[in-house]
C-alpha cells in the first residue's frame, strides 16, 4: 500500500503529458504555459514534504496520512471542472502537495517499525513497484487522453485516490505513539531540520541518496536524444529501451534484497556505488564510440544500482535522524528532487549534440557520491553502525 501511495507523483506527471496539446487548445494557451504545470508539480512535491515532516512528528502518521491523500483525489476531481489554464496551475501546485504524503509518511512508518537492515530491504521493494508506474503512465495516459480526452485523466487519478484513501484508511497502522509526538512551534521546527542538517549521519547519507537520483534522472533526461537522434531508434522502440531501464531497478531491489541478507547496508551501498561509478566512467569515456547492445548495458547497470543506493541510505538516514524522522524524512525527498532537478539542468545546459552532458553527468554524479560515502561510512563506522 505505501508503495501504491509513491507512484502518485509519476502518475499524476507522466499520465497527463499526452494531452498538453489538447490542454493547450481547450485553455486557449500555448503548450509552453501548458507545461509550466508539471514545474509547478515538482515545485509542490518539494514544499508539501517540508510541511508533512513535522507534521507527522506532532500529530503521527495515520491522520496526515489519510488527509493528504483525501486531499490528492479531491484536487484531483477539481481538476477535471477547471475552468481556465490559471486555475489549472494552481490545482496542479496543491495537487502535488496532497499528492507527496504517502511519499513522506510512507517512509517514517518504514523506518518506525524496521531497524536499518530491514528498513533498506522494504525501501528498496517499494522503488521496485515505483518504478512500474513511469513504465504504464504514458501508455495508459495516451489511451485514455485519445479516448475521452484530457478532463479523463484527472477523473481517473481521482478515482486511484479515492480507493487509495479507502485502502489507507482500513489497512496502514499508527507507527508513532502519542507518546512519541512532539508538536512544536515555527521557530523550533526550523531548529529541528538545522539540527538534522548539522548532523553528519544524517546529512552524509541523505546527500548520497538525492545524488543517487542525479545519476538517475540525467540518463531520464538525456535518453529520448541519445537513443532516437544519436542512434536512430523509433519513438516505439524507445519506449521500450526506456522500459529496459525501469526493470533494472526492480532487479537491483530485489538484488538489494538478497545482498542484505549477507552483508550489511554499509557494505552493500558501498558495492552499489563502486559499481555505478565504473559503469558511468566507461559510458563518459567510450560511450560515442560504443555498440547500442553495449551502451544499454551500461545504462541497465548504473540503473540495477540505483535501488541499492538509495534505499540502504535513505535507511541510515532516517535512522540518524531520531525522533524527528517525519523531518528527516521531508528533507530525504527534498534532496531527492534537488538533485535531479540539478542533474536535468546541467544535461540541458551543457548539450553539445553528443551524449558527454548526459555521461558526464551520470559520471560526476557517481564520483561525487562515492567521495561523500567514504566520508560518511567512516562516521557511521565509528559509532558502531551495522
Amino acid at each position: 500500500m505505501l508503495a501504491a501511495l509513491g507512484t502518485f507523483a509519476p502518475l499524476s506527471t507522466d499520465m497527463y503529458l499526452a494531452g498538453f496539446p489538447e490542454l493547450a487548445q481547450g485553455f486557449g494557451t500555448s503548450v509552453g504555459e501548458v507545461q509550466l504545470s508539471l514545474s509547478l508539480f515538482l515545485l509542490g512535491l518539494a514544499i508539501g514534504q517540508l510541511f508533512y515532516g513535522p507534521v507527522i512528528d506532532g500529530w503521527g502518521r495515520k491522520l496526515p496520512l489519510v488527509s493528504g491523500v483525501a486531499f490528492f483525489a479531491a484536487i484531483s476531481l477539481s481538476i477535471v471542472f477547471a475552468p481556465n489554464i490559471e486555475t489549472f496551475l494552481v490545482l496542479r501546485f496543491l495537487q502535488a502537495v496532497g499528492g507527496c504524503a504517502g511519499m513522506v509518511v510512507g517512509r517514517a512508518i518504514i523506518s518506525d517499525l524496521y531497524d536499518k537492515q530491514e528498513a533498506a530491504t522494504l525501501l528498496s521493494s517499494v522503488m521496485a513497484i515505483q518504478a512500474l508506474a513511469p513504465i504504464v503512465a504514458p501508455v495508459i495516459g495516451g489511451y485514455v487522453t485519445a479516448t475521452a480526452g484530457w478532463h479523463s485523466i484527472f477523473a481517473l487519478l481521482a478515482g486511484i485516490g479515492f480507493v487509495c484513501l479507502l485502502a489507507v484508511i482500513l489497512t496502514i497502522p499508527e507507527s508513532l505513539p502519542s507518546s512519541a509526538r512532539q508538536r512544536e512551534s515555527l521557530s523550533q521546527t526550523l531548529t529541528n531540520y538545522g539540527q538534522l542538517l548539522a548532523n553528519r549521519s544524517f546529512l552524509l547519507p541523505a546527500i548520497v541518496g538525492g545524488l543517487s537520483f542525479a545519476v538517475g534522472f540525467a540518463f531520464v533526461s538525456g535518453s529520448s536524444f541519445i537513443y532516437m537522434t544519436l542512434y536512430g531508434v523509433s519513438a516505439e522502440v524507445y519506449g521500450w529501451l526506456f522500459a529496459l531501464n525501469a526493470v533494472g531497478i526492480i532487479v537491483g531491489a530485489i538484488l538489494n534484497g538478497a545482498m542484505l541478507r549477507r552483508i550489511n547496508s554499509r557494505c552493500a551501498t558501498t558495492i552499489s556505488l563502486a559499481t555505478c561509478l565504473a559503469a558511468a566512467s566507461v559510458l563518459f569515456l567510450f560511450g560515442s564510440d560504443m555498440p547500442l547492445v553495449l551502451l544499454m548495458g551500461l545504462f541497465f547497470m548504473c540503473s540495477l544500482t540505483l535501488p541499492i543506493t538509495g534505499a540502504n541510505t535513505v535507511a541510515l538516514a532516517l535512522a540518524a535522524s531520531g525522533n524527528h524522522r517525519g523531518g528527516g524524512s521531508a528533507i530525504v525527498g527534498v534532496m531527492q528532487f534537488v538533485c535531479a532537478g540539478l542533474a536535468a539542468t546541467a544535461v540541458g545546459l551543457f548539450n553539445d549534440g553528443s551524449m558527454t552532458a548526459v555521461t558526464g553527468t551520470m559520471l560526476a554524479g557517481a564520483l561525487i557520491s562515492l567521495m561523500v560515502w567514504s566520508f560518511a561510512k567512516r562516521g557511521l563506522t565509528s559509532k558502531g553502525d551495522d
